[in-house]
């Protein structure tokens, strides 16, 4: 059969659909036959848009995720197809019979997720055992670009003095601040990889509200120490039980204007 996968337009600010176009590649390198559809803005999960779009903008031209041609839009297409939804968009919107429902994060994750229920025809693969109890399947795949790794222009730790402050998915479950002496980054800012990793590469401490991103893996490639202020909706065990194990991080102890820290074996990262 053929392969569908619903997701986003491409987005080297979310591993979520980098996997997913990365996804779509791999099946077609393989030699599968795998098509993308996209996903509308996120507004309304329940309402979430479906549309085709052969603008090369939004696919990432370095893989092989070619949009699903016209010449299969006709009644009864996707019956030929297996589609891939992730976890947020709910509901079988295309109205497929075969259906493989990725978990790229707790199914309950925020308010709106509350109206997603997983069919139960649906082949379920997870990201990581944390993400669904009893998958069929667990899929961990957490992409680093190579960029974040070149060491050419990178400080040593001990000439760092730029100290990185994140909120992300933390400020659904907690109040988040922006502390002396930090500078804060988002989704939004800075807008590439390669503005990012020279970010990175200067920075001493990464401290994040949000303890599942794909930043704290990149922070740490590039020189960085994370240090996580919070972890719902996960506990510290559940980050330390992920598949990629137990990821070094500095040790908070306390909270005030600045932020302090006991001493952190840098040589442990």
């Amino acid at each position: 059969m053929k392969w569908v996968v619903a997701i986003d337009p491409y987005n080297d600010k979310s591993n979520g659909i980098k996997l997913m176009h990365k996804f779509c590649n791999d099946l077609n390198e393989i030699g599968e036959e795998a098509y993308l559809v996209f996903l509308g803005p996120i507004e309304n999960v329940i309402d979430r848009k479906i549309f085709i779009s052969y603008d090369k903008s939004l696919i990432n031209s370095n893989l092989n995720t070619p949009p699903l041609p016209k010449k299969f839009l006709k009644n009864g297409w996707v019956d030929d197809f297996i589609v891939v939804y992730t976890e947020v968009l709910a509901g079988n919107p295309l109205k497929a019979k075969n259906i493989v429902r990725w978990i790229g994060n707790k199914q309950i994750f925020s308010s709106w997720r509350q109206f997603l229920s997983i069919e139960k025809e649906a082949f379920t693969l997870a990201h990581s055992k944390i993400f669904l109890e009893n998958s069929n399947e667990v899929l961990y795949n957490s992409h680093i670009d190579e960029i974040f790794f070149e060491k050419d222009d990178i400080l040593d730790h001990k000439d760092r003095n730029l100290d990185l402050i994140y909120h992300g998915k933390g400020a659904d479950f907690t109040e988040c601040k922006i502390y002396d002496n930090t500078f804060f980054i988002d989704r939004m800012w800075p807008k590439s990889c390669e503005q990012l990793s020279l970010l990175l590469k200067k920075c001493r401490y990464l401290y994040t509200y949000d303890s599942m991103t794909n930043l704290i893996a990149e922070a740490i490639a590039a020189g960085a120490v994370p240090v996580i202020l919070n972890y719902k909706p996960w506990t510290e065990q559940e980050i330390d039980s992920i598949e990629a194990g137990p990821l070094p991080r500095g040790q908070l102890l306390s909270i005030k204007n600045n932020l302090i820290f006991a001493e952190v074996d840098i040589d442990s990262f």
